[in-house]
């Protein structure tokens, strides 16, 4: 059953919500990110807000429940203005299918054309098939470029996407 899903912008002072909700994230989802838990629970806390402030970090939560059922932020490219990523995605369990993950993904592509970036990439593991599905339906293509994660997770396969904005 879909509800209403609500979108909140995390500032620099939300930097604990959205630490709160990125551990969970590598938690339940550990060969999804390139970062492991272990990493992200040893980042000091003083360098969370940065994080925040280097990229548009969106939360989502159903109707009036404020616990965050889902993530994703909007990072710059280091070497195109025009080139936007969309990295740290990812919907709680209990909130998939519900269309957390459409939402997040569209507000993601409404910030990229506000700031003028002509392009969205990612990369997604090729075992996350319903992450895929939820790219490719807002216009996603696979690039052909591939990867691995690092030692020890070099066994996770991925591959890079992107959508050309108008």
């Amino acid at each position: 059953m879909r509800g209403e899903v609500n979108i909140d912008e995390l500032g620099p002072d939300e930097w604990a919500r959205f630490r709160e909700i990125r551990l969970r994230s590598l938690a339940e989802a550990p060969l999804a990110f390139g970062t492991t838990l272990a990493e992200a629970e040893a980042i000091p806390p003083a360098t969370w807000p940065g994080q925040l402030a280097a990229a548009a970090t969106f939360v989502a939560r159903l109707g009036d429940d404020p616990a965050d059922v889902g993530v994703v932020r909007l990072a710059p490219d280091r070497s195109d203005a025009g080139v936007g990523w969309l990295i740290s995605m990812w919907v709680a369990p209990e909130a998939r299918g519900r269309g957390v993950g459409d939402a997040l993904v569209r507000t993601v592509l409404e910030r990229a054309r506000a700031l003028g970036h002509h392009r969205v990439c990612l990369d997604v593991a090729d075992m996350n098939l319903d992450a895929v599905l939820l790219y490719a339906r807002h216009g996603f293509r696979a690039t052909g470029e591939t990867g691995t994660h690092r030692p020890p997770r070099q066994h996770v396969r991925e591959h890079r996407r992107e959508v050309q904005l108008a």
